[in-house]
């Protein structure tokens, strides 16, 4: 079956189904979850939580300091993906993130296997 791309929101209760993307085994930076290893994700991405009121200024200003490219995920909330070159470590990326004022929550874009025999509740 196919791989795609799932985050989790630690903080955020629900799940942002546009975020889920197709992506090939060759974006893997660590092994799969199904085999009991550490998850994976995609090298050169992050996804961000802005704190409400976060003005596109501010977002474009972090972005621009970090070397990355913000894309909004949802108009509803202040969701981003950044991308970045995947030669910079994504846990360095991801701590960047957090130490701005302006940011919620950062974690890597996290890759899940869409396999249903995964899921707990099957």
């Amino acid at each position: 079956m196919g791989k795609i791309l799932f985050f989790l929101m630690g903080a955020v209760p629900f799940i942002f189904s546009s975020a889920c993307l197709a992506v090939s085994d060759s974006e893997r930076t660590l092994s799969g979850v199904s085999q009991g290893q550490p998850p994976s994700y995609v090298a050169g991405q992050a996804i961000v939580r802005f704190r409400e009121g976060t003005s596109q200024v501010e977002v474009d200003r972090l972005a621009a300091h970090l070397g990355a490219s913000p894309k909004r995920l949802t108009d509803r909330w202040e969701v981003y993906l950044f991308e970045f070159s995947a030669q910079k470590p994504v846990g360095e990326m991801v701590k960047n993130l957090k130490n701005s004022r302006f940011v919620e929550h950062a974690e890597p874009n996290y890759v899940m296997d869409s396999e249903v025999d995964n899921f707990p509740w099957h």
